[in-house]
């Protein structure tokens, strides 16, 4: 069973109404075209997601929610990949991180977790961060995001960089992401 592990940096939950609340909902609003770009599939039904932080014993159940009520994990396209009929959020501490046996962990925070979650990449888990080009050798995946707005009252974030490392994980990126703009390998094939 492929299992994905998604790393964002702390800074993005803590402020949902800041400026930085915008790419990650962008984020969250496309983990599900990301899962199944990633070939990720159950075999139990219960897609099963994670949310992990290293500082905290417990994910705020906010942030649990958001994740289990995206709307575009019962689009057509992604369960016709992901074979799933329901999905799962639990929380994930640093004392249950080496025990998680879900499809997608999303990492809050890992400053000293690095080596556990290149482990789990190891293992075929989808790892990605967001903003945090320090995580790039650690990790599957790392997504940057900017706001191109001019204005700084509005904001137009765009993603504008996504970089794959393949020399970590055993997983690959079709070609719906591989053939954008913002797309950048390492070692993948």
């Amino acid at each position: 069973m492929r299992q994905m592990l998604i790393v964002l940096p702390f800074l993005f939950f803590l402020s949902p109404q800041s400026t930085l609340a915008q790419p990650l909902e962008r984020v969250i609003q496309s983990l599900p075209i990301f899962v199944a770009c990633a070939g990720i599939q159950t075999d139990t039904g219960a897609l099963i997601v994670g949310v992990f932080s290293e500082s905290q014993d417990q994910v705020n159940p906010e942030i649990l929610a958001q994740f289990r009520e995206l709307k575009a994990w019962y689009r057509e396209t992604v369960i016709s990949i992901t074979l799933h009929d329901s999905v799962l959020v639990i929380p994930v501490n640093k004392k249950t991180l080496s025990k998680f046996n879900g499809h997608i962990l999303w990492v809050i925070d890992a400053d000293k977790s690095s080596k556990t979650l290149r482990k789990l990449s190891r293992k075929g888990v989808f790892t990605i961060a967001m903003q945090n080009e320090k995580m790039e050798n650690a990790l599957f995946a790392v997504v940057h995001y900017n706001n191109i707005s001019e204005d700084k009252n509005i904001e137009k974030w765009r993603l504008v960089k996504f970089v794959a490392n393949c020399t970590i994980s055993p997983l690959r990126f079709n070609r719906t992401i591989r053939k954008k703009d913002s797309y950048v390998e390492k070692g993948c094939d």
